[in-house]
């Protein structure tokens, strides 16, 4: 799902679609306060044939932070146990930081309304269970 939302960005800057070769890792960023779930993900993408390069933190503002040292990412995904937990101050915060950058949201969601919400305020997918998108 990762490789194919970067693949089909074909309006990305060169540096998230140039160059990745078998030898080079495309960098992940997941932003989630459950280290479980961080660990789940980053589990799951290690069986992965293309190996992601990942960085997990736990809060958008720590990421930020790594944004504003020179830090960069060809996606960030943006976890919670629901979509209720998915800032829209967090993805306003992260677009701002790195407008180029696919924000996408993995989250249980239920109320389409809260999906929308978080589709217009930048994050490009919803990877949600029982959302109406």
């Amino acid at each position: 799902m990762l490789d194919h939302c970067i693949e089909s960005e074909r309006n990305s800057p060169p540096r998230v679609l140039h160059g990745f070769s078998s030898g080079i890792r495309r960098h992940l960023a997941i932003v989630d306060e459950s280290r479980l779930r961080g660990d789940c993900l980053k589990l799951a993408l290690a069986q992965q044939p293309r190996r992601w390069r990942v960085t997990d933190v736990t809060a958008a503002r720590d990421l930020a932070g790594l944004m504003r040292h020179g830090e960069e990412f060809d996606v960030i995904l943006l976890a919670g146990s629901t979509c209720a937990h998915i800032g829209l101050s967090d993805i306003a915060m992260l677009a701002a930081a790195a407008p180029q950058t696919p924000i996408l949201v993995a989250a249980e969601c239920d109320d389409p309304e809260r999906a929308h919400a978080i589709l217009r305020g930048g994050a490009r997918a919803g990877l949600c269970r029982r959302a109406i998108v």
